[in-house]
Protein backbone atom coordinates (compact mmCIF):
# COMPACT_ATOMS: atom_id res chain seq x y z
CA UNK A 1 0.00 0.00 0.00
CA UNK A 2 1.17 3.70 -0.99
CA UNK A 3 1.76 6.26 1.45
CA UNK A 4 2.44 9.66 1.06
CA UNK A 5 0.51 11.04 4.08
CA UNK A 6 -1.99 9.65 7.13
CA UNK A 7 -5.25 11.54 5.55
CA UNK A 8 -8.80 10.03 5.31
CA UNK A 9 -7.81 7.82 1.47
CA UNK A 10 -5.61 6.27 3.79
CA UNK A 11 -7.39 5.04 6.68
CA UNK A 12 -9.94 4.07 4.15
CA UNK A 13 -6.91 2.02 2.14
CA UNK A 14 -5.59 -0.17 4.96
CA UNK A 15 -9.04 -0.68 5.91
CA UNK A 16 -9.38 -2.29 2.51
CA UNK A 17 -5.77 -3.75 2.66
CA UNK A 18 -6.29 -5.94 5.91
CA UNK A 19 -9.71 -6.93 4.90
CA UNK A 20 -8.21 -8.84 2.16
CA UNK A 21 -6.58 -10.79 5.19
CA UNK A 22 -3.09 -10.81 3.35
CA UNK A 23 0.30 -13.10 4.60
CA UNK A 24 1.76 -9.82 4.03
CA UNK A 25 0.79 -6.00 4.53
CA UNK A 26 3.23 -2.71 4.12
CA UNK A 27 2.63 0.34 3.82
CA UNK A 28 5.25 1.96 2.19
CA UNK A 29 6.45 5.34 1.84
CA UNK A 30 9.03 7.78 -0.11
CA UNK A 31 10.12 10.88 2.30
CA UNK A 32 12.56 13.24 1.10
CA UNK A 33 13.96 14.36 4.62
CA UNK A 34 14.25 13.03 8.17
CA UNK A 35 11.35 15.73 9.29
CA UNK A 36 9.18 14.06 6.43
CA UNK A 37 10.51 10.70 7.86
CA UNK A 38 9.59 11.90 11.60
CA UNK A 39 6.06 13.79 10.85
CA UNK A 40 4.89 10.45 8.81
CA UNK A 41 6.03 7.90 11.62
CA UNK A 42 4.01 10.51 14.41
CA UNK A 43 0.98 10.31 12.32
CA UNK A 44 1.05 6.81 11.98
CA UNK A 45 1.71 6.22 15.66
CA UNK A 46 -1.35 8.33 16.99
CA UNK A 47 -3.48 6.96 14.21
CA UNK A 48 -2.97 3.62 16.11
CA UNK A 49 -2.21 1.76 12.51
CA UNK A 50 -0.73 -1.66 13.34
CA UNK A 51 0.18 -1.78 9.63
CA UNK A 52 4.14 -1.78 9.39
CA UNK A 53 5.18 1.34 7.68
CA UNK A 54 8.58 1.38 5.67
CA UNK A 55 9.79 4.22 4.94
CA UNK A 56 12.53 5.17 1.57
CA UNK A 57 14.43 8.21 1.96
CA UNK A 58 14.95 9.77 -1.31
CA UNK A 59 15.95 13.72 -1.11
CA UNK A 60 14.83 13.87 -4.69
CA UNK A 61 11.65 11.71 -3.84
CA UNK A 62 11.76 10.44 -6.98
CA UNK A 63 8.11 8.34 -6.02
CA UNK A 64 7.93 6.03 -9.07
CA UNK A 65 11.18 4.66 -9.49
CA UNK A 66 11.71 3.81 -5.56
CA UNK A 67 8.22 2.00 -5.21
CA UNK A 68 8.96 0.32 -8.48
CA UNK A 69 12.43 -1.05 -6.75
CA UNK A 70 10.97 -2.06 -3.93
CA UNK A 71 8.17 -3.80 -5.21
CA UNK A 72 10.79 -5.86 -6.84
CA UNK A 73 12.83 -6.81 -4.11
CA UNK A 74 9.17 -7.75 -2.38
CA UNK A 75 9.04 -10.33 -5.54
CA UNK A 76 12.42 -11.56 -5.24
CA UNK A 77 11.49 -11.93 -1.86
CA UNK A 78 8.25 -14.27 -2.46
CA UNK A 79 8.40 -14.74 -6.36
CA UNK A 80 5.58 -17.24 -5.79
CA UNK A 81 3.26 -14.72 -4.75
CA UNK A 82 0.86 -12.42 -6.14
CA UNK A 83 1.49 -8.82 -5.16
CA UNK A 84 -0.93 -6.23 -4.61
CA UNK A 85 -0.25 -2.87 -4.78
CA UNK A 86 -3.22 -0.62 -3.44
CA UNK A 87 -3.39 3.06 -4.22
CA UNK A 88 -4.84 5.96 -2.54
CA UNK A 89 -6.31 8.20 -5.43
CA UNK A 90 -7.75 11.68 -5.55
CA UNK A 91 -11.01 12.33 -6.99
CA UNK A 92 -11.52 15.52 -7.97
CA UNK A 93 -13.87 17.72 -10.38
CA UNK A 94 -12.75 16.91 -14.12
CA UNK A 95 -10.89 20.18 -14.87
CA UNK A 96 -8.15 20.04 -11.86
CA UNK A 97 -8.15 16.09 -12.19
CA UNK A 98 -4.59 16.44 -14.49
CA UNK A 99 -3.25 18.08 -11.32
CA UNK A 100 -3.60 15.37 -8.80
CA UNK A 101 -2.62 11.41 -8.93
CA UNK A 102 0.72 12.30 -11.64
CA UNK A 103 2.72 9.74 -8.83
CA UNK A 104 -0.16 7.40 -9.15
CA UNK A 105 -1.15 7.39 -12.96
CA UNK A 106 2.97 6.47 -13.27
CA UNK A 107 3.11 3.46 -10.94
CA UNK A 108 0.18 2.35 -12.05
CA UNK A 109 1.39 2.69 -15.71
CA UNK A 110 4.35 0.78 -14.73
CA UNK A 111 2.82 -1.72 -12.75
CA UNK A 112 0.03 -2.78 -15.41
CA UNK A 113 2.64 -5.29 -17.64
CA UNK A 114 4.37 -6.76 -14.67
CA UNK A 115 3.55 -10.43 -13.92
CA UNK A 116 1.95 -11.19 -10.86
CA UNK A 117 0.80 -8.29 -9.86
CA UNK A 118 -2.59 -6.43 -8.90
CA UNK A 119 -2.98 -2.86 -8.74
CA UNK A 120 -6.24 -1.57 -7.13
CA UNK A 121 -6.80 2.29 -6.58
CA UNK A 122 -8.73 3.89 -3.40
CA UNK A 123 -10.53 6.54 -4.51
CA UNK A 124 -10.79 9.96 -2.15
CA UNK A 125 -13.26 12.00 -2.97
CA UNK A 126 -12.35 15.73 -2.87
CA UNK A 127 -15.41 18.32 -3.23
Amino acid sequence: MLVGSVNKGVLQAVKYAESLRPDRLLALSVVESPEARAKLDADWAKHNLTVDLEMINDEFRDITDSVMTRINQLDDEASDDIITVIIPEFVTSLRSQWLHNQSALSIKARLLYRPNTVVTSVPIVIK
